[in-house]
C-alpha cells in the first residue's frame, strides 16, 4: 500500500473515530470502514461523481452540488488530488507518480492527462 493511501486511510479512520465520539476498542472497524469509504469515493470519482471537496465552495460560500461543480469545472482537478491521480493510474496502467506528473503538466486537465498517458503507455 502506498504511503499516500496509508495516510488517507489513517486520516479517514481518525475522522470516523472522532465522529463516533472516540469510542475505545473499535480501531479495526474504523480502519476497514475508512478503506471502504475511500474505495467508494474513488469509484464515484472514476464514474464521474467527483467529491465535493475537490471544488471547494462557490461564490455564496456554500459547497456546490457535485453536478454543479462538474459543470463549473468539468474535467479539471486540483494539484495534488491523490484520488484523481490514483484513478488516472488505474484507468491507464501508469504509475501514481506518472499520473501526478501528467496531471501537473496538463494543469489539472484530466482529458489531456489521460490522452498523454495513453500515448506514453505504462512504465516498464
Amino acid at each position: 500500500m502506498g504511503t499516500d493511501r496509508h495516510e488517507k486511510i489513517q486520516q479517514r479512520a481518525y475522522q470516523i473515530w472522532e465522529r463516533e465520539g472516540r469510542p475505545d476498542g473499535h480501531h479495526e472497524r474504523h480502519w476497514h470502514q475508512a478503506i471502504d469509504e475511500l474505495d467508494r469515493d474513488e469509484m464515484d470519482y472514476v464514474q464521474g461523481a467527483a467529491p465535493q471537496t475537490l471544488y471547494g465552495t462557490d461564490d455564496s460560500g456554500e459547497t456546490p452540488s457535485p453536478a454543479k461543480a462538474r459543470r463549473r469545472d468539468k474535467g479539471r482537478v486540483a494539484k495534488g488530488d491523490v484520488l484523481a491521480e490514483e484513478a488516472l493510474a488505474i484507468r491507464t496502467g501508469i504509475s501514481g507518480d506518472e499520473a501526478e506528473r501528467l496531471i501537473d503538466e496538463t494543469d489539472g486537465d484530466l482529458t489531456a492527462a489521460e490522452q498523454a498517458a495513453r500515448e506514453e503507455g505504462p512504465e516498464r
